[in-house]
């Protein structure tokens, strides 16, 4: 059983540092917790440190580094172990773990420790996507549906730490969800063939050799330049740069520091500018409505994308134009078409990388 003080320690930092980054409260929960027995004087206590979804993989990539007792270094002041979290997860959206919890299981480490890890299930019998699906595999009525939040509301203490106690919210986020599915298979064309065509099947390609690639810089003037994009001016940002390397997300916006990343898997002549154009966009009205999410006002202004004049005239040479019936978001639709039709073939590799047969 997870104690409910570390769960509400875990959502604490979650609430206070995470505003807007999230497809919604959910989207970012406990994977698991590391544990361990540590003997101080003359008593022996139980340590644990909880592990968010999109830190597990860097930590457990940091403490690789300390393999033994002997290998973690005797001193770890604050300044040293923000060293090693700006290193290792440089890549990682918010929330970053806290510097004291990475001294503590390094400091375990250190004292030759057993540091197991717990994985946290629970937030699977809670999670709104999965609810929502079934709501609509099963055609559940408003009545049965109701039933059913109401029923897993009562079974699962922890979604109401989650949710802060606030079933209304919990609701709101399964209808959110519900939403977004029936818009995926009803409002938007499940296929292009113009746009499925120039998908890539694997890997994107790394630019010729001389070719620098896309600046940043240029692409984020180039988006900005669009009056009604940020009609009350540019949000402030920290950072602007292409990820290390890619993981299981296409940028993100990082509330703390103001930095904005994006997949280096953008970064390829296998993808049209207007997509690239797009998620930059995305991840900068994620900087100027940091307490938003993906509310309805966040997707009504993300429907205003609009694609550069060379976005468009690159696109169009590769026989993807709107036509006189097309929606008023049709790069919106076009560029989501892409990447939604790009993640059931690659694989998350750097440009040029080929693929694992």
């Amino acid at each position: 059983m997870v104690p409910l003080e570390l769960v509400r320690d875990a959502y604490r930092l979650l609430q206070s540092n995470v505003r807007g980054l999230l497809v919604g409260v959910h989207a970012c929960t406990p994977h698991g917790w590391y544990r361990w027995e540590e003997e101080f004087e003359d008593d022996v206590q139980s340590r644990v440190v909880m592990v968010f979804d999109t830190q597990r993989e860097a930590l457990a990539t940091l403490l690789a580094e300390y393999p033994t007792p002997e290998s973690v270094p005797l001193s770890l002041d604050e300044e040293s172990v923000r060293a090693l979290i700006r290193r290792h997860f440089a890549d990682i959206p918010d929330p970053l773990p806290r510097w004291a919890d990475v001294k503590m299981l390094l400091e375990g480490r250190r004292k030759g420790c057993d540091l197991s890890y717990v994985t946290f299930e629970q937030k699977r019998a809670f999670d709104p996507q999965r609810l929502a699906q079934k709501i609509l595999d099963e055609a559940l009525s408003p009545l049965k549906e109701q039933e059913l939040l109401a029923q897993v509301w009562r079974a699962n203490p922890v979604c109401a730490l989650v949710y802060k106690d606030d079933e209304r919210a919990f609701r709101d986020e399964v209808g959110r969800e519900r939403t977004a599915l029936l818009n995926a298979s009803i409002a938007r064309p499940e296929t292009d063939p113009t746009v499925v065509a120039i998908v890539p099947k694997g890997p994107p390609a790394a630019w010729p050799p001389g070719e620098d690639g896309r600046a940043l810089s240029e692409l984020l003037e180039t988006v900005t330049a669009v009056k009604r994009h940020f009609p009350r001016g540019i949000p402030m940002l920290g950072d602007l740069r292409w990820m290390v390397r890619p993981r299981s997300m296409w940028g993100f916006f990082r509330y703390h520091d103001k930095q904005i990343a994006l997949s280096p898997l953008l970064n390829s002549p296998d993808v049209p500018r207007f997509v690239v154009e797009f998620v930059l966009f995305h991840e900068l009205l994620h900087a100027d409505m940091p307490s938003s999410g993906h509310s309805p006002d966040f997707k009504d202004r993300e429907r205003k994308f609009q694609a550069s004049p060379r976005a468009v005239e690159e696109a169009a040479a590769l026989g993807i134009a709107p036509s006189a019936g097309s929606p008023r978001d049709f790069w919106r639709v076009r560029a989501e078409m892409f990447l939604d039709t790009f993640e059931r073939y690659f694989e998350w590799k750097k440009p040029g990388t080929p693929m694992d047969l």
